[in-house]
């Protein structure tokens, strides 16, 4: 039977608590989708960052260790630099971080896989700009400055690849019930396309759906104009 736990049942940032609660509970599986995921607060809020993307997933690997669970956790392609422009490999080397966001996911991996050397099952899985019904994010985030804005700017020159959330869990499900080895997987929908791009088509979709909806105007930007 699945047990679902947000931040008023467990405090992932405490070592004591986590070990506790996973200890009593004794699951199978662990799925950890907890993360301060606001990337402009992360740098302004860095000890937060790196105690709920970085230490907490350590806290949370070692208890799945010692209860037995197969571990999952999801990290990010802003573990990377960026500047590749062939992408990311899964075998890649993160590597200067982008962000404030991106280095205390990156210390996320590394308790991840100090566990693992212990002997943790654990699926490390990277996705990007997801999105999804739920939450805040760039769909819903487009949808709500057209509300009120006849023109909006949206960087030009930055690329990823938009991933729908239950198509991620999907893949999740495949992943962990296939048969596949424990590791790192990058999970993303095809194809790659930049913001200005996702935001043009975020507009065309939605005025299929509701042709009442007064459509903006999108203006491509460099990320030097709209730091």
């Amino acid at each position: 039977k699945p047990v679902l736990w947000d931040k008023e049942e467990i405090d992932i940032t405490q070592s004591k608590e986590v070990e506790e609660k996973i200890a009593e509970l004794q699951p199978l599986l662990i799925i950890n989708v907890a993360a301060f995921t606001n990337v402009d607060a992360c740098e302004t809020q860095r000890e937060l960052a790196f105690a709920v993307n970085g230490y907490a997933v350590g806290h949370i690997a070692q208890a799945a260790l010692r209860a037995g669970a197969v571990f999952v956790h999801y990290s990010t392609d802003y573990v990377f630099d960026g500047k590749s422009r062939a992408g990311y490999a899964e075998d890649a080397a993160p590597q200067n971080p982008a962000n404030t966001y991106g280095a205390s996911k990156f210390l996320g991996e590394q308790k991840l896989h100090e566990a693992a050397k212990q002997g943790l099952k654990a699926y490390l899985v990277r996705t990007s700009w997801l999105f999804g019904k739920q939450g805040k994010n760039f769909v819903s985030t487009m949808l709500e400055l057209a509300k009120t804005k006849k023109e909006i700017t949206v960087v030009s020159d930055q690329y990823g690849k938009p991933t729908y959330a239950a198509d991620l869990a999907a893949a999740t499900q495949k992943l962990v019930v296939g048969g596949y080895a424990p590791g790192v997987y990058h999970l993303v929908n095809e194809p790659a396309t930049t913001w200005y791009e996702f935001a043009c088509a975020i507009f065309e979709e939605y005025k299929k759906l509701h042709p009442e909806f007064n459509m903006p105007m999108v203006k491509p930007c460099s990320s030097v104009e709209f730091p």
